[in-house]
């Protein structure tokens, strides 16, 4: 679930806040006739959110929109993929949605009990240094990116 709290520019810039409320994606009309009836003919931006990424003041609503729509259709494993190429490596969102079959996640894992499983699956080298073969462990899980030509 992503939402945005879209406010108009002119009054934000005299410290007054005047917007609303959306989640996101939206039909293209929704989010047009969202945008209007907070600006009218004034300038917009988005004066707070939650989500599972940052996002700018400044971003174009319906750019975002776009990608929020593309990141509700993965599964959930892929949008955590994704939530993780963006925080960690800095990501475009285009470049994170290209690269999520070169993630590997073990949700809810640890390192130490991917490296118990990996050690049964005879990696013992492996297991010994996840750190340093680029295993990261989260609150969410373990997450392994292969960059271009580690496979």
């Amino acid at each position: 679930m992503t939402k945005i709290y879209i406010a108009n520019l002119e009054d934000y810039s005299e410290n007054i806040l005047t917007g609303k409320w959306v989640e996101l994606p939206l039909a293209e009309k929704e989010l047009e006739l969202a945008i209007q009836s907070v600006l009218g003919d004034e300038g917009h931006l988005i004066a707070d959110y939650d989500a599972d990424f940052c996002i700018s003041k400044y971003e174009d609503v319906r750019k975002l929109n776009a990608f929020v729509e593309k990141l509700e259709s993965l599964s959930s494993c892929d949008q955590e993929k994704v939530a993780f190429l963006l925080e960690r490596y800095g990501y475009s969102r285009e470049k994170a949605l290209d690269s999520i079959d070169d993630v590997i996640f073990y949700k809810g894992m640890t390192l130490k009990e991917v490296a118990g499983d990996l050690k049964n699956d005879g990696c013992f080298w492996l297991a010994c240094n996840l750190k340093k073969s680029g295993y990261h462990e989260t609150k969410k899980g373990v997450f392994r990116y292969y960059q271009k030509g580690e496979r």
